[in-house]
């Protein structure tokens, strides 16, 4: 590896994918260097019979703007999926994001004026004014119900610790719907590549190093390039004045035998303490 590159770039993801794809129609060379020994970064698909598993947790391409869609498009063919997530509390489950199919489960309620009455009830009984934590915070804008059921347990065992010990800005607002949609996102174009991530960012590195297969390099053997672009997390690249507290979760998988149907949805996420993992 004696060749000098105009841009050395840090991660095999999305970011990397597409920017070494842009520069390489302007003319410059650019190296790719990952930790990991396949492409896509946390994107990454692997097949599994036939499913494609998001290995390092799900990935809905989402987006309004249409510039935005037309340029994936050239890469990969997106299919229609549309994100409608469950959360489920013990032996209840509900939808996500909270909408009247939610509220209608939680309390027997069927119009927007019968629910929105039901929260502002529950929130000024708490006489909150200023919050001062996540769960004042949560609390304040759900109500006790929801938070309860829904948030809480959740939050807590993502983040390693009790609500209350948790900064309120982690909340600015919580997503509450009054229509029974159960869409999770409002954008405009929504979906997966077929055939999985890796599709989207072989075709873009395979695009941007010309006829030649992309070639992952360690970050142990790579040569300095004009400029150095990094895509991973902040917390591995500085040394921070104060801790970084960051939500986490450790992936561990489990092939069950083979059913047509095994959750009835494709994305789970357990409410409470209980159950040890979030999905």
């Amino acid at each position: 590896m004696n060749k000098h590159y105009d841009y050395l770039i840090v991660g095999a993801g999305l970011f990397g994918s597409v920017f070494s794809y842009e520069m390489r129609q302007k003319g410059k060379t650019c190296l790719v260097i990952d930790k990991r020994d396949h492409l896509a970064g946390n994107i990454y698909t692997r097949e599994v019979r036939g499913i494609q598993v998001h290995e390092y947790g799900a990935h809905i391409f989402h987006t309004s703007n249409r510039k935005v869609w037309s340029y994936v498009q050239q890469f990969a063919e997106f299919n229609h999926f549309v994100n409608s997530p469950m959360a489920i509390y013990k032996n209840e489950i509900y939808n996500l994001p909270f909408n009247m199919n939610t509220f209608s489960r939680l309390w027997n309620l069927r119009t927007p004026k019968e629910v929105q009455a039901k929260i502002q009830e529950q929130i000024a009984d708490l006489h909150i004014t200023e919050p001062q934590n996540l769960e004042e915070q949560a609390l304040s804008l759900v109500g006790t119900d929801v938070y309860e059921k829904l948030i809480k347990g959740y939050t807590e065992k993502q983040w390693g610790r009790d609500c209350s010990e948790l900064p309120s800005f982690i909340i600015k607002r919580l997503p509450v719907r009054f229509t029974y949609d159960n869409n999770y996102f409002n954008d405009l174009y929504q979906g997966i590549p077929i055939g999985g991530y890796n599709v989207l960012t072989e075709r873009l590195f395979e695009k941007a190093l010309s006829a030649h297969s992309p070639k992952l390099y360690p970050v142990s053997k790579c040569d300095d390039g004009d400029n150095v672009f990094h895509s991973v997390l902040l917390s591995k690249t500085l040394t921070p004045l104060t801790p970084f507290v960051t939500p986490s979760a450790r992936f561990l998988s489990k092939v069950k035998p083979f059913f047509r149907r095994v959750c009835g949805c494709s994305d789970n996420g357990y409410r409470n303490h209980e159950t040890a993992c979030l999905r």
